[in-house]
């Protein structure tokens, strides 16, 4: 939905384009096609180091110095971007097959670097950002028309977007329209009081100061200022105005911005034939549930989705570790990439990638799930591949060592963290040494050895304990006996 809305708001604009591509052009993509492009665009007088920790400046200036001085500039021309067309009320529909439909509309707004964006920002925030906003008050618990009603608004330098989405069930569409668009007018006539403009200032602020915790997100938002504006404070002046905005500022924004028939309009509607007979119903389609080979499984057929997908759910986690076994199913997780059943990582890794497939591994406080999927064609292969690692986890002394490592510096990441820190510290108070109290300790970590996670594994790993969900084109008994 949200793609739909910018190639309708933006025809002529690159912000049209989603992100990831289009199928027709990354097939015809050669190496060469690749090499080229980096060679051009990305250049050192195009690129920016952001450093954030106990890092001395002199020295992290050194050090780049000697580790980039190879690194040649480039003569590439920077792109002119097209000015976005003004909004005129545009509409269109798109057809997804899911039991709930949505509407969205959008418009274009000024860049991060224009004087009315700190208050366009704020309106945006008060309306429909935060959770007391007045059109989620208006639309969820009020009327209950919509499941999930919001405002955005993003912009960077020379150019932004702004609007409004919400979802809702099949029968109350219309009526959902109808409350949006009165929502918007109605706070664009009375516009926002005082306390709104207050409350929305520190929840920002509250914001800001817990991303300055996060050294990664304290890095980006640095790279960010000196991308938008090539200043590295810029982060720090746009607070500075955000906290100057008067309410007579944010009132003219809405009178100004606020007018439903300015905005282009995209509607995702259900396509599912059940819909006009019983909404209700539309989108249900019950698991079916058998045993194979002592496995629990269940399936759900959706022909309409794209991939199919498999989760196989193993009673592990924290729950079921020894005090000598603390952090065994986090690094496990972390281990089941690196292969098994004679195949490496290497291959591992880059096979699922040729299928197109997505494996998530994660080591909960109850469960051990692995998670895969896949395009329908290559779904089979993909399984193959899981169930092979499944029966014998292949990590060597080597890999074992190398992903401790990252277990244990991610620890000592959380420690950074007043919130996560807090957060540790809380639980180890309340559950001492039981598995609640959360994330392992780093001297258990230390204590791990491969072969504590290879006994660990084969205690898990029995069928009669493990469950398995799928959901895809054909479910069918040949893709369950993977296991």
């Amino acid at each position: 939905l949200f793609e739909a809305a910018r190639r309708l708001t933006f025809p002529p604009h690159p912000i049209r384009v989603p992100i990831i591509g289009y199928r027709e052009k990354l097939e015809t993509l050669t190496r060469d096609d690749l090499l080229a492009y980096h060679a051009a665009r990305y250049t050192p007088e195009r690129c920016i180091l952001v450093a954030v920790g106990n890092v001395e400046p002199e020295y992290f200036a050194r050090l780049a110095g000697e580790n980039f001085s190879s690194w040649r500039r480039g003569s590439l021309d920077e792109i002119v971007f097209p000015a976005a067309e003004t909004a005129g009320g545009k509409r269109d529909t798109v057809i997804f097959p899911d039991p709930l439909e949505r509407v969205m509309l959008m418009r274009p707004m000024p860049g991060a670097t224009k004087k009315e964006a700190p208050a366009l920002d704020l309106l945006w925030g008060i309306f429909g950002t935060s959770e007391s906003s007045p059109l989620r008050e208006e639309l969820e618990l009020k009327t209950g028309l919509a499941r999930n009603a919001n405002s955005f608004y993003y912009a960077v330098d020379s150019f932004g977007a702004g609007g409004f989405q919400a979802e809702t069930t099949p029968e109350k569409f219309d009526a959902l329209q109808t409350a949006l668009d009165a929502a918007i007018t109605r706070f664009a006539r009375r516009g926002p009081t005082a306390a709104m403009l207050t409350r929305e200032k520190r929840r920002r602020a509250g914001d800001e100061l817990a991303m300055m915790n996060d050294f990664s997100a304290l890095a980006s938002s640095i790279g960010q200022s000196l991308l938008q504006s090539g200043k590295a404070d810029f982060s720090d002046d746009y607070r500075e105005k955000i906290a100057a905005v008067s309410l007579d500022e944010v009132r003219e924004c809405a009178e100004k911005q606020f007018s439903p028939e300015t905005f282009d309009r995209i509607e995702q509607r259900n396509a599912l034939p059940a819909r006009k007979k019983n909404s209700r119903q539309a989108g249900k389609n019950p698991p079916h549930v058998e045993t194979f080979s002592r496995l629990r499984c269940a399936t759900v057929t959706r022909c309409e989705t794209p991939t199919d997908n498999a989760k196989l759910l193993l009673p592990g986690g924290a729950l079921f570790e020894t005090p000598a076994e603390r952090g065994a199913g986090k690094l496990l997780a972390r281990l089941f990439s690196c292969g098994g059943g004679g195949i490496s990582e290497t291959h591992f890794l880059s096979a699922l990638d040729d299928l197109g497939a997505a494996l998530l591994v994660e080591a909960e406080m109850n469960s051990f799930s692995i998670e895969i999927n896949a395009p329908h064609r290559n779904f089979k292969k993909a399984l193959s591949l899981v169930g092979r690692v499944l029966a014998a986890p292949g990590f060597d002394d080597s890999q074992f060592r190398r992903e401790k490592a990252r277990l244990l510096a991610d620890l000592a990441k959380r420690r950074s963290s007043p919130l996560t820190a807090a957060l540790d510290r809380s639980r180890k108070l309340l559950y001492g040494t039981h598995p609640y109290s959360g994330m392992p300790e780093a001297q258990e970590v230390e204590l791990l050895t491969a072969e504590k996670l290879r006994r660990f594994w084969k205690s898990l790993f029995c069928c009669r304990q493990c469950a398995a969900g799928f959901s895809g084109e054909k479910p069918e008994k040949e893709k369950i006996s993977f296991i």
